[in-house]
């Protein structure tokens, strides 16, 4: 009785799939949690793809270059569940639909269009990517070396299981370390488990995680795409005031300094005050000149700076 509600089950999964996948049309499933289902029941992954598929022009080249090409659909859902999340401005989705793939696109820090997804059957990122040149033999291979990253790091993460105390947290430490950003941001559970196993910071590990997850939480802080100066500057006093929390909960050295430094510069420049961003920069840049974030920090410095000397112009 158990083996026939199991293939029952697996039935039941392939035929949602099935009718979703038509809806979509050729291959691509838009229904999420069907494509999960199918996932799980296949053994395979899901690429999700953000798009907008009728204003984009590097999501329509990397449909016409890539996925429309035989190469691709042949051997794509060999490994894939293929998923497209929609965010169309003259084509007309179904409000549901539209529903999810806004949900999604939260949940999952979407920021531009097209962002390619890899995940696994339960949703969590492994690999994140978009256009690339090069056509879909190139974009196979790209996808081929996510899919092996992810392979690796799951064995860290087995070597990890049977670890206990701090060593299981060096070993997650170490898993996350090899990972690409992407799945060190998605992989919280991870990042709470070696705070917890490093909770007296013996290893430096509770200290390391939790000003990652602080800066995390400032990435989320982006400014309001207006140019009234009021509600501005209430962003920058409400983002100044979470970078003045972070920096008595968590001390930071090094690059980690480095980066708090440049967000709240970049706060406090649009709170209107240059004089002050201009310090930040230069004390930010003084960590370490020869880091590539200082160097993108000049640029920033000398902008300001640049204001800064047009203002005095202005006065005098």
């Amino acid at each position: 009785m158990k083996n026939v509600t199991i293939t029952l089950a697996a039935v039941l999964v392939l035929m949602v799939t099935s009718s979703v996948v038509q809806a979509a049309g050729d291959q691509w499933v838009t229904d999420f949690e069907a494509a999960k289902a199918s996932a799980k029941a296949g053994g395979k992954y899901l690429l999700v793809d953000f798009t907008g598929s009728d204003w984009c022009g590097w999501c329509v080249k990397l449909k016409k270059e890539v996925f429309d090409q035989d190469h691709f659909k042949k051997e794509a859902p060999k490994n894939f569940i293929l998923v497209e999340l929609d965010f169309p401005k003259r084509t007309k989705l179904d409000p549901k639909l539209t529903a999810q793939n806004r949900k999604l696109s939260q949940e999952y820090g979407v920021r531009g269009f097209p962002t390619i997804l890899l995940m696994d059957a339960d949703g969590k990122v492994f690999g994140k990517t978009g256009y690339q040149a090069g056509g879909p033999e190139k974009y196979i291979v790209h996808l081929k070396e996510m899919v092996e990253a992810k392979k690796a790091f799951d064995k860290l993460i087995a070597q990890a299981d049977k670890a206990k105390g701090i060593e299981k947290a060096k070993l997650l430490d170490k898993a996350l370390g090899s990972a690409p950003a992407v799945v060190r941001k998605s992989r919280t559970d991870l990042a709470e488990i070696i705070i917890e196993l490093d909770k007296d910071d013996k290893a430096g590990l509770k200290t390391k995680y939790a000003a990652q997850a602080a800066m995390d939480e400032l990435d989320t802080l982006r400014p309001p795409r207006t140019r009234d100066q009021a509600v501005i500057k209430e962003f920058a006093a409400k983002a100044l005031a979470k970078v003045a929390e972070i920096e008595k909960k968590y001390p930071m050295k090094g690059a980690a300094k480095q980066k708090l430094l440049s967000q709240k510069a970049m706060y406090t420049f649009y709170s209107s005050d240059l004089a002050g961003a201009k310090k930040l920069l230069e004390e930010a840049i003084a960590i370490d000149p020869k880091s590539a974030m200082a160097k993108s920090m000049q640029r920033s410095l000398a902008f300001v700076t640049s204001r800064l000397e047009a203002e005095k112009k202005k006065s005098e």
